[in-house]
């Protein structure tokens, strides 16, 4: 009931009649089942933010310390930390592409692996990998060698892992590289590589070390000199993140 001017109680008009059933805004969201915090969710700033995100193929939402947020790609992965996301890049080495082609994104990865393939320069220059992180491509300090059946057998590396020898101007390849985070503190990479010569029939095989100055971010298929284009070829690469 509700006072009325004479001191009477005048009770809430009930439901079945077109009433809210109570005699207050409270009472008679109760009555009708929209109690807020036990019936209905309160107004809550955050959500409304969550509604207005876009629908993005792919996007995940995510907390960010202040509010949620849409992510994909590399944001994505090195927010959930997760091992089951990979990434798959196919270049095109086609003839004319430049000597340097880079695979980014690499945030978070522990292991990659790439395949050369039916790939050729446009010269007698040799095939490099090189590593980088945010702050561009490392050039030297890289350990290990290469071994070809032919002369002169085995080269160290040093601007990079090299993934052939003297290689001859009709060379076609299909290298298979496998790039392996071994200590996440300092960086450190191992590169294994079998490559296998479709025209002159030789057999090449690379072992070598790289520590980085930081996270990898990138990785670059070059030639030794960096003067010879690719004629010829393509590069698929699958990239594990932890």
């Amino acid at each position: 009931m509700s006072q009325g001017i004479f001191g009477v109680r005048i009770p809430g008009l009930p439901i079945a009649q077109g009433g809210t059933g109570g005699r207050t805004a409270a009472l008679a969201r109760t009555s009708l089942g929209v109690a807020i915090g036990s019936d209905v969710q309160a107004f809550d700033a955050q959500l409304a933010d969550v509604a207005g995100l876009a629908v993005t193929d792919g996007g995940v939402i995510v907390g960010d310390g202040s509010n949620f947020v849409l992510e994909t790609g590399t944001t994505l992965r090195a927010s959930v930390n997760n091992g089951a996301l990979i990434e798959d890049t196919i270049a095109d080495l086609s003839s004319g592409t430049p000597t340097v082609n880079d695979v980014t994104g690499l945030i978070g990865a522990y292991r990659i692996s790439g395949f050369l393939s039916v790939t050729s320069l446009s010269s007698t220059d040799e095939l490099l990998l090189q590593l980088g992180d945010e702050d561009g491509f490392e050039t030297a300090s890289y350990t290990g060698s290469v071994w070809d059946q032919g002369a002169p057998g085995n080269v160290d590396n040093g601007n990079g892992f090299l993934l052939n020898l003297l290689a001859a101007a009709d060379d076609t390849w299909n290298i298979s590289f496998t790039l392996t985070r071994l200590v996440k503190s300092t960086f450190t990479w191992k590169l294994e590589s079998q490559g296998f010569d479709l025209v002159n029939n030789q057999l090449a095989y690379g072992l070598g070390l790289k520590s980085l100055s930081k996270e990898l971010t990138q990785y670059r298929i070059t030639s030794l000199a960096g003067s010879d284009t690719f004629d010829a070829g393509a590069l698929n690469s699958l990239t594990e993140i932890e």
